[in-house]
């Protein structure tokens, strides 16, 4: 039997090819694990209408170019023993034979064909309108246009048919009914006014399902596509893909082989894991027929997975993706439902669908960096930029659709955008924008409320020989480009368009040395428009794996040591030098020491220049000045700050009222090291009161209150004012500039406000030592619990992640591990990647 179906099969390809020179050529595919029986109607006489194609086989059939016509396949067909009569469950054409003289009885899946039918060009389409019975869709081979496409339905709809709906055999659903003829009602059918059918609640399921299909009689006609005749097609049953939609239990491990990946039915696109060169994996979404894989989408790119990690689809958190001990990496988010299977889409978008085929959670609602056709981006949503070409973390840059409809591009930590394309109208609701648009296939634009499109960049001529992607690279530049299909092309990404046209010009941000950063030349790349940096002369760069981090000075580096005596003359000056400075530092050492003697002999302090410069004020003056200490602005451990007024300037009065033993010491301290610093983040002291058991410092008065009362106020900050504060201090950050001259080092403890009850000032005893309990948040991934009635750092959580991050790194024990403040200047500001700190104390442990 088998034998003589592939003879027949190819007999009737080779007969048909040989009517007409003039033809169109139709290659039937059966991937489907059963025998399928194509059939086919047409305006014109064909020699055969229909035969049989086992599970696995092809054939072909050359029509007419001009030709019209249907195509679909027929299921569970059998002979009648004693009549010889040909008939099948699903699709039958009741003609008692394999050939085909009449339309197929419904339901069926419809593939719709009209060959130059319109200046040059095929329609084609598929229908789930007569309803349902296998997977098929249409691959052009040959031809082109804007709209020259794949399309069918990949999914096999007869495992989630609507009960109302199922066709069954032996239990067995085995085809979906068009609602129509199960109903017979106007609401169906639209016997009455064809042109007012609306959709209803069965045709959206269908529409859902495979958007592509017509749904319904009166469906759009987005659903029909063209290609520039002559052109070859192939009609695929069961595709690839839809036995490869994913049901619940369905899993991916990483480091597995080459199948360990779910493509989407054409295979342009996979879903898996994606290997980096640091033999850790991303979870992600990728180009797959082209040689340079370019992923457009993935999930872990903070969190990456170690060899040996799972992703598993399952019914109550979607996709869940695990290491190898079990802990949870990374997982969808969705509201509610029950998950019945999941998809990978031609469009690059995947999909996890509830048993109603209502889509659950979707990829292209939660984009990375890259958007790809048909994607849309809705109001409020962002695009944000990678941190390196393999580093997948939160990037310096990122794109975003504002509330106001403003599309904008800027720096994560910088307020102003360094483009925005203005459609924002206060004035007009209707002329704001609402969605950021990709059309197919490379027209992006900002659709309005009233209807109109803002081009963001220029229309091209489209082609269905090259994939597109939109992104918003590293470097602040968001490019849309194309990429050829055939591998005789050169294989590479072309840019399109590059948005801003120069950012060298275009990103010179106020607080930083633009795209390239500090002390560093922006030049751009005449092929893409990107920029290349590089360091001034007698620069290097401050972290040797990015362009973009900016630049330090070096020191010369030593010539090689070709000359002897050269080097000889070197060490000899070096040494006497030495020398030198040695004697000055012990004469200096034995006269400080004999001063200091006469000093103690003399019985009383000398504070030299320092007390000249500062106002020597009596305790009376400071009682008569505060009106007995009677305004008080603010205290701390063991002093009271006060309001006072002289000569009609307002002063702020510092008065240390309990004498602890090493007052005295911390009071000269204070005196000394604040009397000679004059740095404008910080009070200026004016005098002092040295009387008897009284130490007193009078500061100069700031009306706007201490930076504690605006921090730790019930209303607090925004996010961007405390990124503001917190950069502000780091960057004016001056430590040397409050040594004394004999002073070598820093006390280099971590420390706090002496006294302070921290027990009675926590609900937790556990959380005494705030560093242990903000460590441990930290590493149990529990921050969360920092940030109890804090609305705006819980929408801000990778920044403030970011900043607990550093705050670790700065308080750790090991000073020699401890950012310089100019780098916790630039890890602030996204320009150094923020590593994992580790357990800041040496000697003790969180718990």
């Amino acid at each position: 039997m088998l034998h003589s179906t592939c003879f027949f099969s190819l007999f009737l390809s080779f007969t048909l090819h040989l009517s007409g020179i003039n033809s169109a050529k139709m290659t039937f595919i059966n991937q489907c694990n059963y025998t399928v029986w194509p059939a086919l109607t047409s305006n014109v006489n064909l020699s055969a209408t229909g035969f049989v194609l086992p599970s696995g086989q092809t054939s072909s059939v050359n029509v007419p170019v001009n030709w019209r016509g249907q195509i679909w396949g027929r299921t569970l067909c059998t002979t009648d023993t004693i009549t010889g009569n040909f008939s099948c469950v699903t699709g039958d054409c009741n003609s008692g034979k394999i050939a085909c003289d009449n339309v197929g009885s419904a339901p069926n899946t419809l593939v719709e064909f009209a060959l130059d039918s319109n200046s040059g060009l095929d329609s084609y389409d598929v229908s789930l309108a007569d309803g349902f019975n296998m997977p098929v869709i249409v691959v052009p081979v040959s031809g082109s246009d804007s709209n020259c496409e794949s399309t069918g339905c990949v999914l096999d709809l007869n495992a989630v048919c609507p009960t109302e709906l199922k066709l069954t055999r032996n239990k067995e659903v085995v085809a979906c009914q068009d609602p129509c003829r199960v109903f017979r009602t106007e609401e169906y059918c639209c016997f009455r006014n064809r042109s007012s059918c609306e959709p209803t609640t069965f045709s959206t399921f269908f529409k859902t399902a495979c958007p592509q299909a017509y749904s319904y009689k009166k469906d759009d006609a987005t659903s029909t596509f063209n290609c520039s005749t002559p052109a070859d097609y192939n009609i695929v049953f069961c595709p690839k893909s839809s036995n490869a939609s994913r049901k619940v239990g369905d899993s991916l491990i990483a480091g597995g082989n080459e199948t360990s990946k779910w493509l989407s039915p054409s295979g342009d696109f996979a879903f898996g894991f994606y290997q980096l060169p640091n033999k850790l994996f991303l979870l992600a979404i990728w180009y797959n027929q082209i040689q340079n894989t370019t992923i457009i989408w993935s999930a872990n790119g903070d969190n990456l997975a170690p060899i040996g990690s799972k992703l598993e689809l399952n019914d109550s958190h979607g996709l869940v993706l695990k290491n190898p001990q079990g802990i949870e990496l990374w997982t969808s988010n969705f509201t509610s439902g029950t998950i019945f299977n999941g998809l990978m889409n031609d469009d690059g978008n995947f999909q996890i669908f509830d048993q109603n085929f209502m889509s659950l959670w979707e990829s292209f609602s939660h984009p990375t960096d890259t958007l790809v056709p048909t994607q849309v981006l809705e109001l409020g949503g962002e695009l944000s930029s990678r941190q390196g070409e393999f580093n997948f973390s939160i990037g310096r840059f990122k794109l975003h659709l504002q509330e106001d409809g403003n599309l904008v591009f800027k720096l994560v930590n910088l307020l102003e955008p360094y483009f925005n394309t203005g459609t924002a109208d206060s004035n007009d609701e209707t002329n704001v924008g609402i969605k950021f648009v990709f059309d197919k296939p490379s027209f992006l634009y900002v659709l309005k409320k009233n209807g109109e499109k803002f081009k963001v960049s220029n229309e091209k001529t489209s082609s269905n020989d090259v994939y597109y992607k939109a992104t918003i690279n590293y470097d602040g530049v968001f490019t849309v480009s194309y990429y050829p299909k055939d591998p005789k092309k050169e294989q590479r990404w072309v840019t399109l368009n590059a948005i801003p046209e120069n950012i060298c010009l275009n990103s010179t941000f106020k607080d930083g040395g633009g795209v390239c950063g500090l002390n560093s030349i922006c030049n751009l790349k005449e092929d893409d428009r990107r920029p290349i940096c590089n360091c001034q002369e007698r620069y290097s760069l401050i972290d040797s794996n990015n362009m973009y981090g900016g630049c330090i000075p070096h020191f010369l580096k030593q010539k090689k040591k070709n000359d002897h005596d050269t080097l000889i003359i070197v060490i000899s000056v070096l040494l006497g030098f030495s020398m030198l400075v040695i004697l000055m530092l012990v004469g200096a050492m034995y006269f400080g020491f004999s001063y200091n003697r006469k000093k103690i002999k003399s019985g009383r302090t000398n504070n030299g220049v320092i007390e000249k410069n500062l106002c020597n004020f009596t305790f009376n003056e400071l009682v008569e000045a505060t009106g007995n200490f009677s305004e008080e602005l603010g205290r701390g451990s063991f002093s009271i700050v006060y309001k006072g007024t002289i000569d009609m300037t307002s002063l702020a009065v510092k008065k240390l009222d309990k004498l602890f033993r090493d007052n005295d010491k911390e009071f000269q301290t204070e005196m000394n090291v604040i009397g000679q610093t004059h740095h404008r983040n910080l009070v200026r002291l004016l005098g002092y009161c040295n009387e008897g058991q009284h130490r007193i410092l009078v500061y100069e008065f700031m009306s706007n209150g201490i930076l504690a009362s605006f921090l730790f106020t019930p209303l607090k900050a925004n996010w961007r004012q405390r990124f503001e504060i917190a950069s502000g201090i780091a960057r004016d950050f001056g430590l040397a500039k409050l040594l004394l001259i004999n002073q070598s080092h820093t006390e280099t403890g971590i420390r706090g406000t002496k006294g302070r009850n921290v027990e009675k000032e926590l609900v937790d005893e556990e959380k005494g030592i705030l560093t242990d309990w903000a460590y441990d948040c930290f590493k149990t991934r529990r921050l969360d619990i920092l940030l109890e009635n804090d609305d705006e750092a819980v929408k801000n959580i990778k920044s403030f992640e970011k900043f607990v991050m550093i705050a670790l790194w700065c308080i750790h024990e090991d000073p020699s591990l401890r950012p310089t403040m100019k780098k916790v200047l630039l890890m602030l500001e996204g320009i150094v990647e923020v590593s994992i700190p580790p357990n800041p104390y040496l000697y003790g442990f969180a718990s």
